[in-house]
């Protein structure tokens, strides 16, 4: 489980430190009557690794808030657990505050609650939850501090239980690095959570677990749990190695075991307090140091209780008026049995399903397996795992079902990608895949571990199915980068490498290893090595309009308000600046129709003509100016926008620093800056269009359609070859075309945000709009959409196109249409698509000779 507690600037210890020298000793804050009330009300939070003692002092506190106030609270626990009743009613008192204030902005109550936790460190340590709640608290303040580790272990008897159960309470990398650091020889149960915790390299993590697996680390477990910890270290090593793509040393691994561990090894788990090193250790019932499991499971009992809950639910909805009916309607409605007894059968199904994580693992060891041929030990460890034969009955239920309104089918919380395409691979190898690849691969899914999709390449010609392919090159470039740098959250964590030297034996030579097998592996396939993008910063290139200052006096003059009553703009044209003189009238917008940069800017600056007075308005004329880059327009100006034959256009520059540009965008900075500044612009230019198209030349040059092409040159404008054309669409190309409409309505509408801003407030944030007809910019080969005829601007472009387009507009979004992986009747398909900041994934169905779509899934950044 990773580290996600909020982290805090350390800054404000500082500032906060010289506020209270200067104002001498500072107030312990206490909880307010809301805050108690507040903290009463909510669930024990058992945090990543339960402390048994921490959580029943927590529920008691609890409970006795329920009708009492803190202080008398905090006496009667102060009793139960022989201490001061003072001690315990400010460590309650500096918990609740930590709660209940942790996020909040005001960091003033911080300081003085950190030294009230450090002043009753020595007066808790010898009950059984104090130095738990103490860390816990501590760690809410800011995470990971050593200044607290050192605190809570001043004074410790048994330093490694005492480490250990400091860095429990309060989890994170540091934490774990320092108590096996002070643990001397009894340092497994720390490297058994580091493991856990999953922050480190993946080199350097399975290096601990092949050491793990070892039968000399096993003697430090107590005798009656060594075994299931030994198959429980044997089934992650193995699991590490197969999530790496590794799978040749994990079928040595695999071979190297004798049969009593290999009958174990996906069986016996280990479950509840386990004795290592001398330190108490919780494993989960499942099998793995980690979490209490707060899974739901479903006996015949809870289907009783599900259909009692079901009827108590049931709809209490009016449906007459009169009073005798009303009374009758707001009854519960008795269910129909017969929906319960379904709905039970569908959860009873639900659960034969469902596989264990020991299961998981040997799936992926299976189809290891039979990727290196022996097929006859992958079908002997699948028949292990009956799970899988009900799981593709009830996938190829939903199958089915979807999209055609047919009955709901039981759901499967835990699918195996593994299984499901092994068993299709060893047993239903004639039959069309496609159906298994839109269940397992259209959408978002934690089932489709490296085994899963390197089975899929088995499967699925690359021919027809690239992006399956594409998707599994991707994965097993990123699982053989063993040597990742993983952020470690703080500044304030120990150097690792020397410690683990210290306490795995053979540490860098094993870690050696790997990387030289990870390399080899990753030269054997063909995979380039990752290799981190950095933007660099574009100098915009605008239309070349004059700039000048305002004048001085001018700028002291008050802006001439807006005008009312004037028509509204087209759709998507988003209003910054009108004027009105006599008959004639201007409006200034901006739109993303030709500037498609997503949440980076509004898009490009339009101008609106009218000469009845703003009553109704000319075509939109573009001026070739992208919204910060660099120039923003002001919303009032002195200066008046219309003068004769030109415009006088008011402007700031904020130039965005494309190198800036990432996703989502959070940081977003500004090259340059210029204030009280004015561009003219020749009306003549807007209106120019020597080849009479409707775009005019300003637009052209922005997108690039000034050049010549010939060929299979780009921009290609779809369609404009249709006079040497006369062959019909197949069924896929229609589905292509169709796709990029859809695509267009599903983009929606960005959220901008703000440059130069501090911190993560939604202040200054601003919304985006595009016209109904804006043109489709498309990354694509254009001998792929000769002969077409769209209903709206198709322009293809190339890579080798980009460079130009983003001097105009900073991140130019085109969107790249990735393959529509067919069934092999065409009739089927979905597709995954994405816009750069936002995307999805699409299924598409054949009816009645047009294609219907289905949206599976949407993100956004």
């Amino acid at each position: 489980m990773k580290n996600s507690v909020k982290r805090f600037d350390r800054r404000w210890l500082g500032a906060a430190a010289l506020l209270l020298i200067a104002a001498g000793t500072p107030k312990v804050p206490v909880p307010t009557t809301k805050e108690v009330a507040e903290f009463r009300s909510k669930r024990v939070d058992s945090g990543s690794y339960p402390n048994a003692a921490l959580i029943a002092w927590q529920r008691e506190l609890k409970t006795e808030l329920v009708s009492k106030p803190l202080g008398s609270a905090a006496s009667v626990l102060a009793q139960r657990y022989g201490i001061d009743a003072d001690v315990m009613r400010r460590l309650a008192s500096a918990v609740i505050v930590v709660d209940e204030r942790r996020y909040e902005a005001d960091n003033s109550w911080k300081l003085p609650v950190q030294a009230e936790l450090h002043a009753l460190i020595p007066q808790v340590r010898g009950t059984p939850f104090g130095t738990a709640a103490i860390a816990s608290a501590l760690d809410g303040i800011e995470d990971c501090r050593a200044a607290d580790f050192v605190a809570l272990m001043a004074g410790a008897t048994d330093r490694a239980a005492e480490a250990y159960r400091i860095a429990s309470a309060a989890p994170c990398t540091g934490n774990f690095v320092r108590a096996i650091d002070v643990a001397g020889g009894r340092d497994l149960p720390g490297i058994l959570r580091l493991l856990d915790w999953g922050a480190l390299p993946r080199d350097t993590a399975l290096s601990i677990y092949q050491w793990l697996a070892e039968p000399a680390q096993m003697q430090r477990i107590a005798p009656e749990a060594r075994n299931a910890v030994a198959a429980e270290m044997q089934r992650s090593y193995l699991d590490a190695l197969l999530g790496a793509g590794l799978d040749g040393r994990a079928l040595r691994f695999y071979d190297g075991l004798s049969e009593v561990e290999r009958n174990r090894l996906f069986e016996a788990q280990p479950g509840g307090m386990v004795m290592i090193d001398g330190i108490p250790v919780l494993f989960d019932a499942k099998g793995g140091d980690a979490p209490v499991s707060m899974e739901v499971t479903v006996d015949d009992t809870d289907l009783e209780a599900l259909a009692d809950s079901l009827e108590a639910l049931a709809d209490t909805t009016p449906v007459e008026t009169d009073s005798a009916s009303a009374r009758r309607s707001s009854e519960p409605k008795k269910p129909d049995p017969a929906a319960l007894a379904k709905a039970a059968e569908a959860a009873r199904i639900a659960k034969e399903a469902d596989i264990d994580d020991g299961a998981r693992v040997a799936l992926d060891l299976a189809a290891a397996l039979a990727i290196a041929g022996r097929e006859g030990e992958a079908q002997r460890l699948l028949a292990t795992v009956p799970q899988i034969a009900v799981q593709r009955r009830l996938v190829r239920c939903a199958y089915d079902a979807s999209g055609s309104g047919g009955a709901a089918c039981a759901q499967i919380r835990k699918r195996s990608g593994a299984g499901l395409l092994l068993d299709q691979w060893l047993n239903h190898r004639d039959e069309d895949p496609y159906w298994l690849a839109e269940m397992l691969f259209a959408s978002s899914s934690d089932d489709q571990g490296l085994p899963a999709r390197k089975l899929a390449t088995k499967l699925y010609p690359r021919a027809a199915y690239p992006v399956i392919w594409s998707d599994w090159e991707r994965a097993l470039g990123s699982a053989v980068d063993l040597d990742r740098e993983i952020s470690m959250g703080s500044a304030d964590i120990p150097p690792i490498d020397p410690m683990l030297s210290r306490a795995v034996s053979g540490f860098a030579a094993r870690r050696d290893a790997l990387r030289t097998e990870a390399a080899s592996l990753r030269v054997a396939a063909g995979i380039a090595q990752e290799k981190p993008v950095d933007r660099a910063s574009v100098t915009p290139e605008t239309p070349g309009f004059a700039e000048a200052k305002i004048p001085q006096d001018m700028r002291r003059a008050k802006p001439t308000p807006a005008p009312k009553g004037l028509a509204a703009l087209p759709k998507g044209y988003l209003p910054v600046r009108m004027e009105r003189e006599g008959s004639r009238a201007i409006a200034v917008s901006v739109s993303q129709t030709l500037d498609p940069t997503g949440e980076v800017s509004q898009g490009g600056y339009w101008i609106h003509l009218s000469e009845d007075g703003g009553k109704s308005w000319g075509a939109p004329l573009y001026t070739g100016l992208a919204d910060r880059f660099p120039y923003v327009v002001v919303p009032a100006s002195p200066m008046k926008l219309l003068a004769g034959d030109a415009i006088h256009l008011a402007v700031d520059v904020a130039e965005i620093d494309t190198a800036s540009i990432y996703y989502p965008p959070v940081a977003l900075r500004t090259r340059r800056r210029a204030s009280d500044l004015y561009l003219t612009i020749p009306i003549a230019r807007l209106r120019a269009d020597r080849n009479d198209d409707g775009l005019n030349d300003l637009a052209e040059r922005h997108l690039l359609l000034d050049r010549m092409t010939v060929g299979a040159a780009t921009p290609f404008v779809v369609g404009s070859d249709a006079s040497r054309c006369a062959r019909a669409r197949s069924p896929e190309t229609d589905a292509r075309i169709a796709l990029l409409g859809k695509l267009y309505r599903a983009s929606g509408a960005a959220i901008v945000e703000p440059l130069d801003r501090v911190g993560f407030g939604f202040s200054g944030w601003r919304g985006a709009a595009s016209a109904e007809n804006e043109p489709i910019f498309l990354r694509a080969n254009p001998a792929d959409y000769r002969c077409l005829h769209a209903r709206r601007p198709i322009i293809i472009y190339g890579e080798s196109d980009r460079g130009e387009l983003e001097k105009m507009t900073p991140d130019f979004h085109m969107l790249e249409l990735p393959a529509i992986q067919f069934n092999r009747a065409g009739d089927r398909g979905y597709v995954e698509w994405s816009g750069g900041w936002n995307g999805g994934t699409y299924r598409l169905r054949r009816v009645n000779g047009q294609w219907v779509f289905d949206s599976l899934s949407s993100w956004i950044t």
